[in-house]
């Protein structure tokens, strides 16, 4: 800090706005473990500029009694009563507790997410956080859109949230709630799905196109040369880098890519499971010169299409080979069948909730951290 800068934090504006977060957080109105309202709402209050605000915030950490740190709003410690040298609020400020705000899409049949909510809670303290789920259990992906909107814009005026980690549905659709969390200072962190972008914000997945490229070239290197990939319509990193990871995987073996193999599954119902899975395989059989193998988005719409050849007496592997993504048999109680792409799901919960721990302890001050994990082929029947 500059001369000029530690002069200015001497201001009566500044000394004033000082004194008065200092007595409410000794009173206890603004308890430990909970947000400082956010800059604009304290230049509101205090008919201040913004820069006078963060003159105040910079003395409040240098006081102890905030935690700041790149992207977020400022955070009361949760001993900041104590240290503020009263009695009284110490007790009321250790007994806080804070709130994760999980943002998912809910699919009784979807395990996925359920996962991710177990990595979510083993990374937190109970004595110290609670999870609060909510999400959309709509059937359209405008529905879903919607009531993600919702459910965030919820969070941002809950003044217990301390972070939210985000399956996210939304794409551009949602956009301006997105802005609205960050110009809430909210840490967020992107689980699956990649931030949209211009939004700068934390992220945990794996890395799609590779994973997509591993499970095509698993079966070019079984002799398959014809392989149709089976996408679907929501816009989502993870379902175009899928796309590409095949598209990248037919290019390096040579094989020109046809765009009459490229087939979008149109969700039917709240799950994938209700695609037009008789249409697309129906299609498929009708060409001149019929795939031998095929890749899908998801595992939910690869067991829709196995289903769907049974049903027309295709042999899978034998005649057809039939590879998903996400591994979700390893849930079910009959034998998995699926050859597939497994994601760490509980691991990317945990990691998540880590990277909000992590801001709101203070910790690196860059903009945006992503973390890669390691996806796994797994081998079985149906390929």
């Amino acid at each position: 800090m500059t001369e000029k800068e530690r002069g200015d934090t001497k201001s009566p504006r500044v000394e004033h706005i000082v004194a008065t977060l200092e007595e409410r957080i000794r009173t206890g109105e603004y308890p430990g473990g909970r947000w400082l309202p956010t800059e604009r709402e304290l230049c509101s209050e205090f008919d201040v500029s913004r820069a006078t605000v963060r003159q105040a915030l910079v003395a409040l950490e240098r006081s102890s009694l905030v935690i700041r740190s790149a992207g977020c709003r400022p955070f009361i410690k949760m001993d900041a009563g104590q240290t503020a040298g009263r009695n009284g609020a110490a007790s009321r400020s250790e007994a806080a507790r804070r709130t994760i705000g999980l943002c998912v899409k809910h699919d009784p049949k979807y395990s996925g997410t359920y996962q991710i909510a177990q990595g979510v809670r083993k990374a937190l303290k109970t004595d110290a956080f609670r999870l609060l789920i909510g999400g959309s259990s709509a059937v359209t992906l405008r529905e879903v859109a919607e009531e993600e909107a919702r459910t965030l814009l919820q969070m941002v005026r809950d003044e217990d949230i301390s972070g939210i980690v985000l399956w996210y549905c939304g794409g551009d659709a949602n956009l301006s709630v997105l802005q609205a969390v960050q110009e809430a200072n909210i840490p967020l962190v992107f689980v699956d799905r990649a931030p949209e972008n211009g939004i700068e914000a934390d992220y945990v997945g794996i890395d799609n196109g590779r994973a997509a490229r591993e499970a095509v070239q698993y079966l070019l290197d079984r002799g398959h040369r014809r392989i149709a990939h089976v996408t679907k319509p929501e816009p989502v990193s993870a379902v175009y880098d899928r796309m590409t990871g095949y598209s990248e995987a037919l290019e390096g073996a040579g094989i020109p890519l046809d765009r009459d193999l490229i087939l979008t599954g149109r969700l039917e119902g709240m799950a994938e499971a209700g695609l037009n899975a008789p249409e697309i395989v129906d299609r498929l059989l009708g060409m001149p010169d019929p795939p031998t193998a095929l890749f899908a988005v998801t595992d939910y719409i690869a067991l829709a299409i196995v289903r769907a050849l049974q049903e027309r007496g295709k042999r899978v592997p034998q005649d057809i080979a039939v590879v998903g993504f996400d591994d979700l048999e390893q849930w079910f109680p009959q034998r998995p069948f699926l050859t597939t792409v497994r994601q760490p799901f509980e691991r990317i919960g945990f990691e998540a909730a880590n990277l909000i721990l992590k801001r709101l302890q203070g910790g690196p001050a860059n903009r945006s951290r992503h973390v890669l994990l390691e996806p796994t082929l797994i081998v079985r029947d149906s390929a």
